[in-house]
């Protein structure tokens, strides 16, 4: 008997904790916390927090976000990490934390519009008309909270021909249809960097299959690579497939 009582003990708090995990598939966006929203936008099937070595930083930063401060994705305390380990003789190289986000999925776009209404940003009306946008491309953002200096001199073109989404089952190398690049209030600091996929191939096939595992994202940026790997099967939440 205690054995039975231990394990169904057991099986609900795996319960608990996969609820915990998962507010996209149990709760409706109305209901999230700045937890729930913390985790959809900078650790979930959506959003992958990366380390990339950064040696266009000089020296320790703290380059970290305010708490609710989900615009830039979120990750921490500190964008970069300046004491990681150099050939002997030499200078450590700086690594820095960066955030690559699906922002077209509609999960991260209410978890935008639910943190822009619990800080009082956005308005219940505004919020609606806003998740009611509808996108007929795919969009992938690249966010700090580490130091994304290296792209304020980057052109359109440039980021064009060295980003590419590539689904797994046909290999190809999907290029941006375009390319933004969002620049703080003083218009000099980038904040982030979005690319535009096309949801169709010239031939009028769908880029990513429905049945799709993996789709790898990669940029290319003067003196850094940053990628990561999206699995749309657990791009999943209430609705059903959300990419």
């Amino acid at each position: 008997m205690f054995r039975k009582t231990c394990a169904f003990v057991v099986v609900l708090l795996l319960a608990a904790s996969a609820w915990a995990g998962d507010p996209w598939k149990e709760k409706s966006y109305k209901e999230w916390d700045e937890k729930d929203i913390q985790k959809i936008l900078a650790d979930s099937p959506w959003a992958k927090t990366i380390s990339v070595e950064a040696p266009w930083i000089k020296g320790a930063q703290d380059i970290g976000l305010q708490p609710g401060a989900t615009s830039q994705g979120g990750g921490g305390a500190s964008g970069v990490n300046p004491a990681m380990a150099a050939a002997p003789g030499q200078a450590p190289i700086p690594v820095a934390r960066f955030v690559i986000r699906w922002a077209s999925a509609t999960t991260v776009r209410q978890a935008i519009a639910r943190g822009s209404l619990l800080r009082g940003a956005m308005q219940e009306a505004d919020a609606e008309k806003y998740l009611a946008q509808q996108f007929t491309e795919y969009a992938v953002v690249l966010l700090g909270p580490g130091d994304l200096s290296l792209f304020a001199q980057a052109d359109e073109k440039m980021l064009k021909d060295k980003a590419y989404l590539s689904p797994k089952k046909t290999k190809q190398k999907i290029a941006p249809s375009r390319v933004e690049v969002g620049r703080g209030k003083d218009g000099k600091t980038v904040t982030g960097v979005i690319f535009y996929f096309p949801k169709k191939t010239a031939k009028g096939e769908a880029v990513i299959s429905p049945d799709e595992k993996e789709v790898d994202f990669s940029c290319r940026a003067p003196g850094a690579v940053f990628g990561t790997r999206f699995e749309p099967q657990k791009m999943v939440n209430k609705q059903g497939a959300d990419i």
